[in-house]
């Protein structure tokens, strides 16, 4: 299955058998979450977990109950790497709570191949190209 040109599934048999569930945030109350939740929709989510909420807060409850939520099988989907996480270590975090869980990761603006089952060496420096440079979060 495609959509705009980027594949959401690859060859791993067991990343077909869930859903597409998809977050969305923002960091102020002045930014408008309906461009994110069209462009996962879109990318056919069959849910969508969106919140208004600095990236620097430890506390993302939205993205507390998507990690809940998520089922072996699934795949999350974001529209980039830093409307999801607030740092690199983050990033390695979650993405290995993903995997232990047989969970995929999709970023629809960086085009690198769904997390599963490979060591995290396989894929963090591609994903890390997405994420700010700033050395402050």
């Amino acid at each position: 299955m495609t959509t705009e040109g980027w594949q959401i599934m690859n060859n791993d048999s067991n990343l077909d058998t869930g859903d597409l569930v998809g977050y969305a945030r923002v960091s102020t109350n002045s930014q408008d979450l309906s461009n994110q939740r069209k462009q996962l929709q879109q990318a056919d989510c069959v849910r969508i977990f969106a919140e208004q909420i600095t990236g620097a807060k430890r506390d993302q409850p939205e993205l507390e109950r998507l990690l809940d939520y998520l089922q072996s099988g699934d795949v999350v989907v974001v529209i980039r790497l830093d409307r999801w996480v607030r740092s690199t270590r983050d990033l390695l975090d979650i993405a290995e709570h993903l995997r232990l869980r047989n969970v995929g990761l999709r970023s629809l603006a960086e085009p690198w191949t769904p997390i599963r089952r490979r060591p995290l060496a396989s894929w963090c420096l591609p994903c890390l190209r997405g994420l700010p440079s700033s050395s402050g979060r």
